[in-house]
This record gives C-alpha cells, sequence and structure tokens, in this order.
C-alpha cells in the first residue's frame, strides 16, 4: 500500500490529474534481450525414418530385456 500511496504523490507532486498524462510520462520501455542458453546452441540432428525406426527398435529390444531381467531379479513370473 505505501507503494501505491507513493505513487499517488509523485502523480500528485507533477500535476498529472489522468490517464493520459501518465502514458504521456512513461518512459518507453528498453527492449528486453533474449537469453539463450549454452545448451540451446546446437546443431539440430537430421534423423532418416529407417534411423529413426532403427533406434526406436533398439529402445524397445533394450527396455524389453531390463524387465526381464527385473522380473527374474524380484521372481516375478512375468505375468
Amino acid at each position: 500500500m505505501a507503494y501505491l500511496n507513493r505513487v499517488l504523490e509523485t502523480w500528485h507532486e507533477a500535476g498529472i490529474t489522468d490517464i493520459s498524462q501518465v502514458q504521456a510520462r512513461k518512459s518507453p520501455a528498453a527492449p528486453v534481450k533474449k537469453k539463450t542458453v549454452s545448451a540451446q546452441q546446437y546443431t539440430q540432428r537430421q534423423y532418416t525414418e529407417e534411423e529413426l525406426l532403427a533406434v526406436s527398435d533398439d529402445l524397445i529390444e533394450e527396455a524389453r530385456k531390463r524387465r526381464e531381467q527385473s522380473g527374474m531379479e524380484s521372481g516375478a513370473d512375468g505375468v
């Protein structure tokens, strides 16, 4: 509330009585610099459909093996 009171006092001291005077008094906003993260500074990879299928097949097979291993370690019958 103190902030708002100070803003209103400042406007009163400056003789501001309506919103158009406030807007005329405002300084233009400084342009915002876009930050880039170092992780965003890389060349995007391009894959063929065949490469994507091969990778997905490998991932599925790896997941299947891990599931079987965890089932054997815990004594589960895989159902």
